[in-house]
């Protein structure tokens, strides 16, 4: 067993290693014709592609799946979780629908091995440890990618770069391609919602660019239900659902002649909904209220000086939450807490192309998160937490081999009780990823990669959830890809994806609500192995005045409690489904275009113990949409959108007794000027 001290001398040399590489600038002229540091061509966000001098080859692709543009507003997604859920094997955990919790994981790691990025700022919340989904806007969305093989890119922080798996949001409002653009959305449907939607931006000369955005929604959100209780059916009505969201931000952007690029932006929501909590025969009683205030400050930079290219970013969050259960049965006779977690992180990547084919990559990144409470028995957490990353990447005739290493050190202390260990860990990575072939157009890829989380500050030390004995979750994963393209022209292409993947949990933290959506059951499971499948196929057939496109996926997963002596051996872990697909259908004619959706979920267990009385039972939901569009003067268009939702009015709950909504309708009206 490594000491302490070890550790601590351990990471040390591994904070300070990335830095090491720069005695070796290596001042050969880089090949021309390499796209090196593809921040001119793809802005923001995107992968290096490293060229070799033969014609038998074409440059890397991403291997994995992205939802564009077009899809996304066919689907008319509620919030980025509905969108999400879309990408083969993520399961996306709903707690009542409109307005409602909405958590990730992506082959039954967990969210807290899942890194949401949006526009390349990573979103962090240390006092649940996970992000609601269903309050992240996908109005302005413009596409979402799923990267779990391939983690090396200059623009991604360190802290996404280390977690097992990043799903990226992208939005519009981040280009230089045009002098002004202007998108709106108008939207009502069942429930009485209404939400409002604008975005803009405007570009001042050839360096600097300006944009900003607001979004409201509301909903009443209660809605009629039938819950089956044994073999009798019972009828109500959800309540306490309602929801009234305002998100709004803006961004400034600086170019120069050199290519360096500076960004200052603030994003800001204030939410106020209800926690209808769970349905249970006889005692509809729900009147939790839930009130959140979030503020984020972001900088960055990115510039490339003597072939090395550099990203330095930093932001600050706070996130103020209410929690109010007025009829809570304690002395007081209610609930009434204040919480306020903060987060600040700074960081520095850079990567180097040493020659033709080798590129060496470092960074670090630091993150200090406390969080206090009026409710005097939180312990009010701070942690610091030290993060480093040194990688090489060497470009073969047969492919990409990369090998990372990073090291995370946390601190971390509290006023009251006892606080959560020191922590050292050291995760490597290691990928092989395939030049793809011409003549049979597939690629192949293979990862390992280890990867370490810490419980929340929820998870430690609130009166309610927490468990200040839980241990860290640490995984071992394993994934191999297959990529091909069998027909690719002009008309018609057809890409299909596999993957095998293996993961190895120690300490797994499963999280189980109990009461409500703001109270849990917190417990770790201690060796889980988790193994499964995903096969996903996308075609596209483009005629003159037409088109037609297929999107199909489907993931199996078995996720199993392998601890010995437990009583749950072999058991499934709970809310992880066993069968899950997706699969899409659409047509556009000229301006006019209809879309059929389904979303099948399979059957899960309540609590981790397999028996029939825990058992949830699977689902298949299906949307339509309709949409026409009316093109105006040059760049300006109007789109017209109907969509009905859960078609077949099924009734049906992801987690037991939070039951979500049946057919609903939504009505939506855009102008876009591009």
């Amino acid at each position: 067993m490594i000491s302490l001290n070890k550790k601590k001398i351990i990471a040390g040399v591994l904070l300070a290693l990335p830095f090491l590489g720069f005695g070796q600038i290596d001042t050969t002229k880089v090949d021309s014709n390499a796209v090196y540091l593809d921040h001119i061509k793809h802005q923001d966000i995107g992968e290096i592609y490293i060229s070799i001098p033969t014609l038998a080859y074409k440059k890397l692709r991403p291997i994995e799946f992205e939802i564009g543009k077009k899809d996304i507003e066919e689907l008319a997604a509620d919030d980025a979780g509905d969108l999400i859920a879309k990408l083969p094997g993520v399961n996306v955990k709903s707690y009542g629908g409109l307005g409602g919790l909405k958590t990730v994981s992506h082959h039954s790691m967990g969210s807290g091995h899942t890194s949401i990025v949006l526009d390349g700022v990573m979103l962090h919340n240390s006092q649940s440890g996970q992000i609601n989904l269903g309050q992240i806007q996908s109005d302005g969305v413009s596409s979402v990618n799923l990267n779990s093989v391939s983690l090396g890119s200059l623009f991604l922080p360190i802290s996404a770069q280390i977690t097992g798996n990043v799903i990226s949001l992208n939005s519009f409002r981040r280009y230089y391609d045009r002098k002004s653009s202007l998108r709106a959305t108008v939207k009502y449907g069942s429930f009485n919602r209404k939400d409002t939607y604008v975005s803009g931006s405007k570009l001042k000369g050839k360096n600097w660019l300006f944009s900003a955005f607001g979004s409201f929604r509301q909903a009443d959100g209660n809605y009629n239900y039938t819950f089956l209780n044994g073999l009798t059916e019972f009828e109500g009505e959800r309540k306490n659902n309602d929801y009234r969201d305002l998100y709004f931000g803006a961004q400034v952007q600086y170019k120069t002649k050199e290519g360096r690029r500076f960004y200052v932006g603030y994003k800001g929501s204030t939410i106020q909904q209800g926690l209808p909590g769970a349905v249970i025969l006889y005692n509809e009683t729900a009147d939790e209220r839930l009130k959140t205030n979030d503020n984020l400050i972001y900088g960055r930079a990115h510039w490339i000086y003597k072939k090395v290219g550099f990203n330095v970013y930093g932001n600050a969050n706070q996130n103020n939450l209410n929690y109010n259960d007025p009829t809570y049965l304690n002395t007081a006779g209610k609930i009434n807490v204040d919480y306020l977690n903060r987060n600040a992180t700074l960081g520095l990547k850079f990567q180097r192309q040493q020659f033709q084919n080798y590129v060496f990559e470092g960074g670090i990144e630091q993150t200090a998160s406390n969080l206090v409470s009026s409710d005097s028995s939180l312990s009010n957490p701070i942690r610091f937490h030290s993060k480093a990353v040194t990688s090489f990447v060497k470009n073969t005739l047969i492919g990409n081999f990369t090998l990372m290493v990073s090291g995370q050190y946390v601190n971390e202390n509290t006023n009251l009780g006892s606080s959560s260990r020191e922590m050292f860990k050291a995760n490597p990575f290691f990928s092989y990823q395939s030049r793809e072939v011409r003549n049979f157009q597939y690629q192949h890829t293979g990862t390992y990669k280890n990867s370490f989380r810490m419980p929340s500050f929820n998870e430690l030390y609130y009166n309610s959830v927490g468990n200040s004995s839980l241990l860290p979750e640490t995984a071992h994963q394993f994934i191999y890809m297959l990529r091909m393209i069998p027909v690719e022209n002009i008309k018609k292409d057809l890409v299909i994806r596999t993957s095998l993947y293996y993961n190895r949990v120690n300490n797994k933290i499963v999280a189980i609500p109990t009461k409500n959506l703001f109270v849990w059951s917190m417990q770790n499971v201690t060796n889980v192995n988790v193994f499964g499948g995903d096969v996903s196929a996308e075609f596209e057939w483009k005629l003159k005045k037409s088109n037609y496109k297929m999107t199909a996926n489907y993931t199996y997963q078995k996720a199993i409690d392998i601890t010995e002596g437990s009583l749950n051996f072999g058991d499934q872990i709970a809310y992880t489904p066993e069968h899950m697909a997706n699969f899409d259908v659409g047509m556009t004619i000229k301006n006019f275009g209809c879309r059929l959706s389904n979303n099948f979920t399979g059957g899960r267990y309540a609590l981790n113990e397999n028996t029939e009385s825990n058992l949830v039972q699977g689902y298949l939901i299906s949307d339509i949409a309709v949409h026409y569009t009316f093109q105006l003067k040059k760049q300006n268009e109007f789109k017209i959108q109907a969509n009905v939702k859960n078609v077949f009015n099924q009734s049906y709950a992801y987690v037991r007794s939070f039951v979500m909504p049946g057919r609903n309708y939504l009505i939506s009206l855009s102008y876009a000027l591009n």
